[in-house]
């Protein structure tokens, strides 16, 4: 992926994660919110109906007890007791008793003691307590309301304040009560008295709104910060090394090849294979990227298996295919392994470059173990840029190279370039390696070095990478120059 590309990906990711975390936290808090706001209603509402309950079942039981000790007569103890159980309910005026009378009813006692006989309307029969009003009265400044209960000929009243009935829930209560004559909504239904059967509750909607919750912004804020240099870097790595290992699987990469010549005998000693992509990305930069991606066991796998699909068999037994390795490779038991189980041809055609580094002393006994194992299956090795970084003599000391490569730098025509190129070819006859030029590019080069007896070249001057198609060209034109 292009540093553009990365970029653009990494930001816009990046926004994506605490956009889509901004969503889910604001949902999250506001069920929470709602569950929250919900049960606090609840409780609130609950406490309200316990409080107001409460009341009527005192006023409930003290009619009971009344209504247990009225003889069908007013007598003066009656009235004392309606009095003191009077003056237990709170916004209590009056009690009073009404008497079925042939065709028609009266007052036969209440708690003013009051000796005039009162007519009132027939009582209708119910069962249980039920609640009536509000009424309004001359000699009070507000309405009431009158909690009868009818026990044989007999029906009990009790009249309450108004206002008492109204504080007992007030408007932060969210509940409010309701007599059955009263229409309302079924979804603001709460609960039906327990001790008044025509009393109910009715919900009322909570007026304090969603409040703001100020840690939400500083949460996304630090989630952010958090994604910016913690988990969208990862993702997004997560994400390339997919998209990588699929462009190695779908052919995204492809292989070039430049041919290693020998100019004394006029033969291709060898092709060296190069990874290419179909993007403008240059060669160093894919190198890179599988570095940076630790794919260097999948890429050179994929090289190969892209050798076998381009040549025929007839023609990799009789070439050679140099392929770039590093310490890592060696090192890799399953990287051994696919190695060894390749065809018999693909193997001993087959010239494993070394890069030097620092990792070959540092695990040079598990590297000669795993070499004689390759080279046994037919492998040779061949150390690439000879001379350049790390001390050069100590790997060829050490380890069974086949090939020296030379690194391009020493094609400068000065003295120190040339001594140090017949140092090495000396050094390559006496230890029987092959030595090749490595960026050869003009017919002053060609000279310099077969003078000094390097034969086998590499460069530009005699081809650049080419496809497999006009590799087999290419060996067959040079081949068979005159």
């Amino acid at each position: 992926m292009f540093k553009k590309e990365r970029l653009f990906f990494l930001v816009f990711f990046n926004v994506f994660l605490v956009a889509a975390f901004s969503v889910f936290l604001y949902s999250a808090e506001k069920r929470w919110h709602e569950n929250t706001e919900e049960t606090r209603v609840q409780t609130q509402r609950q406490s309200a109906f316990a409080v107001a309950e409460s009341y009527f079942g005192d006023i409930t039981e003290m009619m009971t007890r009344l209504s247990k000790s009225y003889s069908e007569s007013c007598p003066r103890n009656f009235i004392y007791s309606m009095r003191q159980e009077l003056f237990t309910i709170q916004g209590g005026i009056e009690f009073g008793v009404v008497d079925k009378k042939g065709d028609h009813a009266i007052i036969a006692c209440d708690s003013w003691g009051n000796k005039v006989v009162q007519k009132v309307d027939m009582p209708l029969p119910f069962e249980g307590f039920v609640i009536i009003g509000p009424f309004d009265i001359k000699s009070l400044s507000e309405p009431v309301f009158i909690i009868k209960k009818a026990i044989g000929p007999q029906e009990y009243n009790l009249v309450i304040k108004e206002s008492t009935i109204t504080e007992l829930l007030p408007e932060e209560s969210l509940l409010t009560l309701s007599i059955f004559n009263s229409v309302h909504p079924a979804s603001t239904f709460y609960k039906t008295s327990d001790y008044i059967k025509n009393l109910s509750y009715i919900s009322l909607p909570d007026r304090n709104g969603q409040e703001i919750n100020y840690y939400v912004i500083p949460t996304i804020i630090l989630f952010f910060i958090i994604c910016l240099f913690l988990l969208t870097p990862k993702l997004v790595r997560w994400f390339e090394l997919k998209d990588l290992k699929r462009k190695i699987n779908r052919n995204y990469f492809y292989n070039v090849y430049q041919p290693i010549v020998n100019v004394e005998t006029k033969k291709l000693f060898s092709i060296e294979v190069f990874l290419r992509s179909k993007s403008t990305q240059g060669a160093g930069e894919i190198a890179k990227i599988i570095k940076d991606f630790d794919l260097y066991i999948e890429h050179t796998l994929f090289q190969i298996a892209e050798v076998e699909t381009s040549f025929t068999e007839y023609f990799i037994r009789e070439n050679n295919f140099q392929i770039n390795v590093s310490s890592k490779h060696i090192e890799s038991e399953d990287f051994i392994r696919q190695i060894t189980e390749l065809s018999e041809a693909m193997r001993n055609s087959l010239i494993l470059e070394i890069t030097e580094d620092e990792n070959l002393m540092k695990h040079k006994n598990k590297i000669k173990q795993n070499m004689e194992i390759l080279r046994s299956a037919g492998c040779r090795f061949a150390i690439d840029d000879f001379g350049m970084e790390y001390s050069g003599l100590s790997y060829v000391s050490e380890f069974d190279f086949e090939i020296i490569k030379t690194d391009k730098i020493f094609m400068g025509d000065s003295p120190k370039n040339n001594a140090i190129m017949k140092s090495i070819q000396t050094l390559s006859q006496e230890l029987n390696i092959a030595c090749i030029a490595e960026g050869v590019e003009s017919e002053e080069n060609v000279l310099h070095l077969t003078e000094m007896g390097v034969v086998l070249h590499q460069g530009w001057y005699h081809n650049k990478a080419m496809s497999a198609h006009d590799v087999l060209k290419y060996k067959l034109a040079y081949e068979n120059a005159e």
